[in-house]
């Protein structure tokens, strides 16, 4: 019975293939998550969500955050400080079914619920908006990998 309550209790994340991405099976049974951490498949996903928040998603009408920063400043009189009180505000925060729609079917592992991937991507976009605002460059690696740790709480 405990070896099958052990079963049900077992966790696997799948790509869109079906490949094995990460398990709780231990290769060596020592530390069911040694090599592959729940912490990396994150990472992963955080990192995954990187382009599609700097870039936007063109196809769907989703401005890049450069774009989204210069449109902010001009519907504000190029005030940097009303623009970023807007994104802290929540404008960004809001996700169309068609950019959550787009996620859910490129998102590179299966099961990720949808209030994570709306709060995420809210979060990385308004962080990279206001990066963009203040003049920062957010093609640079570093302000992205800053930007990836404002997400860290």
């Amino acid at each position: 019975a405990q070896s099958e309550q052990a079963a049900l209790d077992a966790w696997m994340v799948v790509d869109r293939e079906g490949i094995t991405l990460a398990d709780d099976v231990a290769e060596d049974d020592s530390d069911s998550f040694s090599n592959r951490s729940v912490e990396a498949k994150i990472e992963r996903l955080l990192t995954w969500m990187l382009a599609p928040a700097l870039h936007g998603i063109p196809k769907i009408g989703v401005p890049g955050a450069r774009d989204r920063a210069d449109e902010l400043l001009v519907e504000h009189g190029s005030s940097v400080e009303v623009a970023v009180r807007e994104v802290v505000a929540g404008s960004e925060r809001t996700v169309s079914n068609l950019v959550l729609n787009f996620c859910l079917e490129r998102i590179p592992v299966l099961g990720c619920p949808t209030v994570l991937l709306r709060t995420t991507w809210g979060n990385l976009r308004s962080i990279l908006i206001i990066a963009a605002l203040y003049g920062r460059d957010i093609e640079a690696p570093r302000v992205q990998h800053e930007a990836l740790l404002c997400l860290v709480p």
